[in-house]
């Protein structure tokens, strides 16, 4: 067995020294939102705040000089990956959205920016030269999501990439064409559910998918140079290979969490989704149109169509996603978290479905905690940021239900930091962003 790390009381009073100096006392990060070391290729839903997510890196590292492996089980667009590489840290990531698994996967490399630029100028000879008129796919819905030209166009694009024989490269293609799917598609970009365009706004003309593609790889070449060009500076490639050891895998994190060479990391470092999918941010939905275009493959081997079978497949394996084999649940998650039992108890009046997904969300976040567990070294640092949506009018405390559950396995908290979210990316129409204007940072140590 590995050898606890001890954190000394002398160690929290480190941390939380440093989280009094940060400058803005609401942990808002207002005019701070901008990616800074790490491209945004594609408007992810609902992004961290980079910033913030390096400087708590920073304040563990501070704390606890030893830390060299950060987990992230529920990657996202990357942020923590990218905060954690431009400080030289090994990093494992995971997620159950194959978007999600590719966008990270650009993040880590490799870093080839005088090649791609290259390929890239390239590519874009081939899209232009070429003036087949098939169509690549066909699936149910391409005629609503798509007009007859964006489909046309996105084809070409789609048949050069495919010809690319780099799979690095392809995935960067991948997700220029994930930004452009997004945006010329029929859906509406104002919701992160696949909702049809109003008719008035569809007889307008829409952005041409090929035009908004080749802007969208020529930003990308330049991004990519951008962030191989700070890691160069601070001597953190080698071979165009990040210097580290770094891993983005796609799976489900409440059922296993493979490090390589059954290594544990020493700092987590995540933010989970704030409540099911369907009732709170469609991650699924959102990937779904984009990921119908790319090939699934090049994201992760062995990774097939079940995953696109439907537009709601990820969001139904992802947490609180499921509402079979519930029975016995509550019972073992009240005993477990006094905070939830307080809850379903005001809730009541709600109807029970609700209640339902609340428990399905709960249960498989605590199998989550679980294997989390599984994965640190005991008494390592967890940096947890999460958001407190509404059910029925009242406030849901995902921060004490998770800090209950987190205490019953013998966790301590260190610190608990309420935020203000002054622009975190939500979609205008979703209820859910309406509800959500404060965060909490929770800095727990892993029980021993």
């Amino acid at each position: 067995m590995l050898p606890p790390l001890r954190l000394q009381t002398t160690d929290v009073g480190r941390i939380l020294e440093e989280v009094r100096r940060v400058a803005d006392p609401q942990w808002s990060f207002r005019d701070k939102t901008r990616q800074v070391h790490a491209p945004v290729y594609f408007q992810y839903p609902a992004m961290m705040v980079a910033e913030m997510q390096g400087l708590l890196i920073d304040v563990a590292v501070r704390a606890i000089p030893s830390i060299d492996v950060v987990l992230d089980p529920f990657v996202g667009s990357g942020t923590v990956l990218a905060e954690s590489i431009i400080r030289g840290l090994c990093f494992h990531g995971q997620d159950i959205n194959p978007l999600s698994v590719l966008l990270s996967r650009i993040r880590s490399g490799p870093f080839f920016p005088r090649v791609f630029a290259k390929k890239a100028q390239d590519l874009c000879r081939t899209i232009k030269r070429d003036r087949l008129n098939r169509l690549e796919l066909d699936f149910p819905g391409r005629e609503k999501w798509f007009q007859p030209t964006a489909a046309m166009q996105l084809s070409r694009i789609r048949r050069a990439i495919i010809n690319e024989r780099a799979v690095w490269c392809r995935r960067l293609y991948w997700a220029a064409l994930a930004e452009t799917v997004r945006r010329t598609s029929n859906s509406r970009t104002t919701t992160y559910k696949l909702h049809i365009r109003p008719k008035e706004e569809l007889k307008r003309a829409r952005e041409n998918a090929l035009d908004t593609f080749l802007t969208l790889l020529n930003r990308e070449v330049v991004l990519y140079h951008e962030q191989c060009t700070q890691l160069r500076t601070l001597s953190l490639i080698r071979n165009g290979m990040y210097s580290r050891e770094i891993t983005v895998t796609h799976g489900d994190s409440s059922r296993a969490i493979n490090l390589k060479n059954g290594r544990r990391a020493d700092l987590l470092v995540t933010s989970p989704p704030y409540g099911d999918n369907r009732t709170t941010v469609s991650y699924g939905q959102n990937a779904y149109l984009p990921l119908r275009w790319i090939e699934l493959s090049d994201i992760s081997p062995g990774l097939d169509s079940q995953w696109i079978r439907t537009a709601y497949e990820i969001d139904r394996n992802s947490i609180g996603g499921s509402l079979s084999g519930l029975g016995g649940v509550q019972d073992r998650l009240e005993a477990d978290s006094p905070h939830l039992t307080r809850i379903l108890s005001k809730l009541r009046h709600v109807p029970r479905d609700r209640t339902a997904r609340i428990l399905a969300y709960v249960n498989d976040l605590d199998k989550s905690l679980r294997v989390i567990e599984k994965s640190l070294v005991p008494g390592s640092l967890m940096i947890w940021t999460l958001g407190n949506r509404s059910v029925g009018g009242i406030l849901i405390p995902l921060d004490d239900i998770v800090n209950d559950l987190l205490s019953k396995r013998g966790a301590e908290l260190v610190a608990k930091i309420p935020r203000i979210i002054p622009s975190k990316r939500m979609a205008r129409r979703n209820n859910f962003s309406s509800t959500m204007t404060r965060e909490t940072i929770l800095i727990v140590r892993a029980g021993g």
